[in-house]
């Protein structure tokens, strides 16, 4: 009986790391977002604790289509209409940044996550900036990789001119960005 669990178990891992990938890259056409990417995108199943700057919601939709990640968002994220169910169904992490005991649980969590072979994607600048500028870094994610056999890899993401997140809200955000043309999305490691 354990055998068939676990056989379920994966299944299920692997139904859902495809639904994430399907729906980052379905989210990237619609908005009308091309991926280009320099350097060599890993695909060894060694868990990883995926960190980079964050410019743009689009940053999410790429994460979910290269990588099969759980991913750390803020807490508010979870009570977006029809993302916060997406995101809680995908398994994301939920931290709420103004309570310290949640930030421990978060951390603890990620380390269970990266301790049992899973990678985690994390913003550890916490927010989003326009223009070429990396905020500063919080630790967190860095103290629950810390001393486990886990690769750190770090992600750039660059967009035109415009297509940051600096508008109010996130769906004035994405309005702005399905508005464009074309939105260039550049990453790199």
């Amino acid at each position: 009986r354990i055998r068939v669990l676990v056989r379920q178990q994966k299944r299920h891992d692997a139904l859902r790391a495809e639904y994430k990938s399907r729906m980052g890259r379905g989210t990237l056409d619609v908005l009308g977002a091309r991926l280009s990417w320099d350097g060599k995108i890993p695909r060894d199943t060694k868990a990883k604790l995926i960190v980079a700057n964050h410019r743009s919601g689009l940053d999410i939709a790429v994460m979910l289509a290269l990588f099969d990640a759980m991913l750390l968002s803020r807490a508010d994220v979870a009570n977006w209409p029809v993302l916060g169910r997406l995101a809680t169904h995908g398994g994301t992490l939920f931290v709420d940044r103004a309570d310290k005991n949640s930030g421990a649980r978060a951390i603890r969590t990620m380390r269970r996550a990266l301790a049992g072979g899973a990678s985690v994607c994390v913003f550890p600048e916490g927010t989003t900036a326009g223009g070429r500028e990396v905020r500063p870094f919080h630790a967190g994610a860095f103290v629950a990789a810390r001393g486990l056999d886990v690769e750190v890899l770090p992600v750039g993401f660059g967009y035109e001119h415009g297509s940051e997140w600096t508008e109010p809200t996130f769906v004035a955000h994405l309005a702005n960005v399905a508005a464009r043309e074309r939105s260039e999305e550049h990453t790199s490691e």
